[in-house]
């Protein structure tokens, strides 16, 4: 494995630590909020805490083409936050979990096509052995998929292209931007995108800013940024389709946080097999 390499795996873990403990610090956000007004603030707090890097970081691109891959990349995280939020609305969440794991795929796909990345037998393998060990851990048996409504459908396939495309611009992003610069100006613009969306919205703006779990929201907006920051750092020593895998590690801090601090035993046979599958593929990626 090259040294270059090394590091870009170790931001991705980083990345997935992150994003896991994340996940957790969700869990304890039982807030009943327009999905609309907290993905705002989520996005905002984000570039508040993003701010003080950006500052003492802060690098124009070499280039004026750069610009419209931040105004892009703004829509697409705007983009995700819309489409997912309004997919939780329509489908079970046993659903989309599972189903959300195809990006990794799509990730791959994308950057072969548009990065013109490399694979082999040993990456795919490793691909291909992390996604299936995820989808079997957030697969829950009785889901009714003759219940999903077609419109919640549209929304979760809109939200798995986009956030993998939102992925592949951040790789690309990487070329012109420093994080620090990249990881403000995302957050900034998204929240920007977003306001308009709020601006009905007095009421729920309100409530969650007056909320006993404001703190929490806080927490995991900080975390979301760290989760970006450390995957652009990753994405700098290695390409999208080796870091994008190992970040979805999340979900095994998340489950296993869950066993630790919440008590959550249930289903332990197929939390372990699922481990141990995506710990082969994650070795096989690192290897590749």
């Amino acid at each position: 494995m090259e040294p270059l390499i090394s590091f870009g795996i170790i931001f991705a873990l980083l990345a997935a630590l992150s994003s896991g403990i994340e996940k957790l610090v969700r869990k304890k956000i039982a807030i009943n909020i327009n999905p609309m007004v907290f993905a705002f603030f989520f996005e905002l707090i984000g570039a508040a805490f993003a701010f003080p890097l950006f500052i003492l970081n802060f690098e124009f691109p070499q280039t004026i083409y750069a610009w419209p891959i931040i105004i892009a990349s703004g829509i697409l995280w705007a983009g995700v936050a819309i489409t997912m939020t309004k997919s939780y609305k329509y489908l079970e969440a046993s659903f989309i979990a599972p189903a959300s794991r195809a990006r990794i795929i799509l990730v791959l796909i994308f950057s072969l096509i548009f990065l013109k990345e490399t694979l082999n037998s040993t990456k795919l393998a490793g691909t291909l052995l992390v996604f299936g060990g995820l989808v079997f851990l957030s697969y829950k048996k009785g889901t009714n998929f003759a219940k999903l409504k077609e419109k919640g459908m549209i929304y979760l396939v809109l939200s798995i292209v986009i956030i993998s495309i939102a992925l592949i611009f951040n790789k690309f992003a990487i070329n012109f931007f420093n994080p620090e610069t990249y990881n403000f100006i995302i957050y900034m613009s998204a929240s920007l995108f977003l306001f308009p969306w709020i601006i009905s919205k007095g009421k729920e703006s309100k409530k969650m800013i007056k909320s006993r779990f404001l703190f929490l929201i806080v927490i995991a907006s900080v975390l979301s940024v760290l989760y970006n920051y450390f995957t652009l750092i990753a994405f700098k020593f290695a390409e999208a389709n080796v870091i994008i895998p190992l970040t979805e590690l999340s979900s095994l801090v998340a489950v296993f946080g869950g066993i630790i601090l919440f008590r959550e035993r249930k289903d332990m046979l197929k939390k372990i097999i699922s481990t141990v599958i995506v710990v082969a593929g994650v070795i096989l990626i690192s290897l590749a």
